[in-house]
Formats: C-alpha cells, sequence, structure tokens
C-alpha cells in the first residue's frame, strides 16, 4: 500500500518537472517572439520615418525651384520640370523598391500644374 502511494506521488512529481520544463520552453519562446516584433517593428518604424523625410525634403526643393521659376525663361522652366519628374520617379521607386507601405498624397501632381 505504501509502495503504491510512493509510485503516485513519484508520477505526479514527474509530471508536474514535465508541466515546469514546458511552461519555461513556452515562456522563452514568447519573449524571444515578443523582441523579434519590437526589433521588426521598431526597424519599420525608422524606415518610413528616412522615407517620408525624403520625400518632405524633395517637395521642398522642387517648392524651392518653382518660387524662382520665371515663366519667361525656357532654362528655368526646363530646370523645374527636372526637379517635378525626379522627385515623381523616386517617390515612386521607393513606394515600389522599399517595401515600405506609404500613404501617398501625391502632392507632386498638384505642384505639376504650377
Amino acid at each position: 500500500m505504501h509502495l503504491q502511494a510512493a509510485v503516485s506521488v513519484n508520477k505526479c512529481v514527474c509530471v508536474c518537472v514535465c508541466v515546469t520544463i514546458l511552461f519555461i520552453y513556452l515562456l522563452q519562446e514568447v519573449d524571444t517572439f515578443r523582441h523579434r516584433a519590437i526589433e521588426d517593428t521598431l526597424q519599420n518604424v525608422n524606415g518610413m520615418e528616412k522615407v517620408r523625410t525624403e520625400y518632405r525634403a524633395s517637395l521642398s526643393w522642387m517648392k524651392n525651384v518653382s518660387q524662382e521659376l520665371d515663366p519667361d525663361t525656357y532654362k528655368q522652366l526646363e530646370r523645374f520640370r527636372k526637379v517635378n519628374y525626379k522627385v515623381v520617379i523616386e517617390d515612386w521607386s521607393i513606394c515600389f523598391t522599399g517595401g515600405l507601405a506609404k500613404v501617398l498624397t501625391t502632392p507632386t501632381a498638384e505642384t505639376s500644374t504650377m
């Protein structure tokens, strides 16, 4: 009778140890997943901020060129067209090759009618 109780206790201890080991493993996996998710999100946010800054700089550059524009001078108009084209091409190449989701407000369509 005592032997049967000892065997039952031994089985319970083994099960508890196994469950504890599995629980610790699960906690480690969740922690690893959490850290990787945070790192990935941080990389995406940093990349999107970089793209946004470059895009805003392009728009600022285009605005400066358009303010210097004299419609009577063909050379300045050609310079504005080149800047506008470069901003549009870079914007689309960043959107499609950069792999970052970005909301386009398409201000280049508004500025190209200037």
